[in-house]
């Protein structure tokens, strides 16, 4: 039986770490809380890199985030495809993340792997309410990313023409409709976020319309 502590003892930092992450994941404030008076931290790591603040930011749990900022979570800190949390909630279109983050000094035109701005993110996407924000906080429109694409290039690409009229200046924002969502951030996820446990950032393998496939773009 003693020979199974050192094992035991081992295993404790990674029992920690799923717990903290189990409870972001979960959008429950109180476990979250909970697992990190038991010994967890705000800088734990899951399989893809996320840190909590990752993971609440990509599910939009906006109240979870102002507590892990709060306990000093790192506002750059990077996944596996160096995405900042910044990036994954304008992916997914919290908006109220996105301000919050803001205001915790997140770099705005911090760029991932693929040189993706969180404006590109966005206009992957098509989230509006996302874009505006970001032009509100002067987010560079004419950043280009690996592929040579600015963001409303990007948004046009993936047949989000608003997004794009945004982009290009076309379209004045209060002319734009505003995305329709069941929950709020505050909530959750809305009815555009993928499901809990499929980040919608991570994109190891990144995916392209036919349009901006590399033997498909002209030198």
């Amino acid at each position: 039986m003693l020979a199974l502590v050192p094992l035991l003892l081992a295993s404790l930092p990674l029992l920690l770490a799923a717990r903290v992450h189990d409870a972001a994941r979960d959008g429950d404030l109180a476990a979250v809380s909970e697992a990190l008076r038991s010994g967890g931290t705000v800088s734990e790591r899951d399989h893809l890199l996320y840190t909590p603040l990752h993971r609440v930011s990509d599910d939009g749990y906006v109240h979870i985030a102002e507590f892990l900022l709060a306990q000093g979570a790192d506002v750059e800190a990077r996944d596996a495809n160096e995405a900042t949390p910044l990036l994954l909630a304008s992916g997914s279109g919290h908006v109220a993340v996105v301000e919050l983050l803001l205001r915790h000094g997140a770099r705005i035109d911090a760029l991932d792997e693929y040189r993706m701005s969180a404006l590109h993110y966005a206009a992957e996407e098509g989230h509006l309410d996302a874009i505006e924000a970001l032009l509100r906080h002067r987010a560079s429109t004419t950043i280009t990313d690996e592929m040579g694409n600015t963001p409303a290039e990007t948004a046009r690409a993936w047949g989000h023409t608003q997004a794009a009229a945004l982009l290009n200046g076309a379209m004045l924002p209060a002319a734009l409709p505003k995305p329709k969502s069941n929950l709020s951030d505050e909530e959750g996820p809305d009815s555009t976020s993928p499901p809990a446990g499929q980040p919608r950032g991570i994109r190891k393998e990144r995916r392209l319309p036919d349009n901006l496939m590399p033997e498909k773009l002209e030198l």
